[in-house]
């Protein structure tokens, strides 16, 4: 990364837009440059959750005396503690009650409204033909979710439990991010895949948000 690059993002850092403070937070931490250090500890004082714990993690990473002296005074204060209970990924209860709500959301969507218009317009045929119905439950499903977190980075499960889907760097995924995300769902044996996170950043992850560089979050 250059110098001006550098420059650029301690500017976004300091008085760029929510999605532009998250970023830059993310690449700067990423970049594990010294001299970057008193920027990310005038940012520190950011009001966004995620903007202060992706600090923070990144000056572990750097390791530098001005670094870890901030990070000794911050847990001398007790914030260091209070700091990480208030941004911590979305817990994998939390991912399944998620997963559980949505679920009997979509499956009564689908018996009160869809269903029945469905019918109205193909007729009971459309029900008795395996292949056309399964997948157009599958494409009422991808909806389901694409609509939801396409737009508002939350399905109606995510309200209730105060989670939101993000970037690996805070900002917001695009539309073709949720696109993949989606579909990454209907992979067989998706449900599991919450076990096979080994790395310690990828723990309670799923394929979905392995494969997406996506993570849910507490909102």
């Amino acid at each position: 990364m250059d110098p001006n690059q550098v420059q650029q993002l301690i500017s976004q850092l300091q008085n760029g837009t929510d999605q532009q403070r998250k970023s830059a937070s993310k690449k700067l931490s990423n970049f594990k440059d010294p001299a970057t250090v008193p920027a990310l500890i005038r940012a520190y004082s950011d009001e966004d959750g995620f903007v202060r714990q992706t600090i923070i993690d990144g000056l572990r990473s750097i390791g530098s005396t001005e670094a870890l002296d901030f990070l000794a005074t911050l847990e001398a204060s007790g914030a260091l503690s209070d700091q990480r209970t208030t941004v911590l990924p979305a817990s994998s209860n939390r991912r399944f009650l998620n997963l559980l709500i949505d679920t009997v959301l979509y499956g009564i969507g689908m018996q009160i409204v869809i269903w029945p218009i469905t019918f109205e317009i193909f007729g009971d045929a459309f029900s008795k033909n395996f292949w056309p119905s399964y997948l157009y439950a599958l494409a009422m499903l991808f909806l389901y979710y694409f609509v939801f977190e396409a737009l508002l980075q939350k399905t109606p499960a995510k309200f209730i439990t105060g989670t939101i889907v993000v970037m690996e760097d805070g900002s917001k995924p695009n539309a073709s991010t949720i696109v993949k995300r989606t579909l990454s769902r209907l992979v067989p044996g998706e449900v599991i895949s919450t076990y096979t996170g080994k790395l310690p950043d990828k723990k309670g992850t799923w394929w979905h948000d392995r494969w997406t560089a996506t993570r849910v979050v507490r909102s």
